[in-house]
């Protein structure tokens, strides 16, 4: 048994995925593909090793955003579900709004804050990055969603 465990999906359900460690990462993007994608001011999402996370039922439709990075959500409902590198993927971006529990992973950053709407603002103190932050570079390097 993890001693970390967390599921979600998709709207229609044809999609669920299931996550087994703690978030490498985890924050709110205020980018505008993130608000393209998933249609508000931001995006709240975490990250994991790919070990990490399943897809235990359904398969996702990919879709390229960046070069080597695929955005990937349910063919059937539209759902953003998250992203990951297009060849040998180490790591998963999953959404936190579909988790089945959304409140058992807490975003701990900004970033890309330098595309933010003005008329949204997240009242907290966590830290703010103008464009990727030390953490998504260093995940990441410097593929952007």
């Amino acid at each position: 048994m993890p001693v970390f465990e967390a599921k979600g999906g998709c709207l229609c359900g044809a999609i669920r995925f299931r996550v087994t460690a703690k978030p490498l990462a985890a924050y709110y993007c205020h980018c505008q593909m993130c608000q393209r994608g998933g249609g508000g001011p931001f995006a709240t999402g975490a990250t994991v090793p790919i070990e990490n996370f399943t897809f235990t039922k359904g398969k996702p439709v990919a879709y390229e955003s960046s070069p080597g990075v695929a955005r990937l959500f349910c063919g059937n409902c539209g759902s953003t579900l998250g992203m990951q590198k297009t060849e040998n993927p180490t790591l998963a971006d999953f959404c936190l709004g579909q988790l089945d529990d959304p409140n058992a992973i807490k975003p701990e950053f900004h970033f890309h804050t330098a595309s933010a709407v003005s008329w949204c603002h997240v009242a907290d103190d966590l830290p703010q990055h103008t464009e990727n932050g030390p953490i998504i570079d260093e995940l990441w390097g410097s593929a952007e969603g």
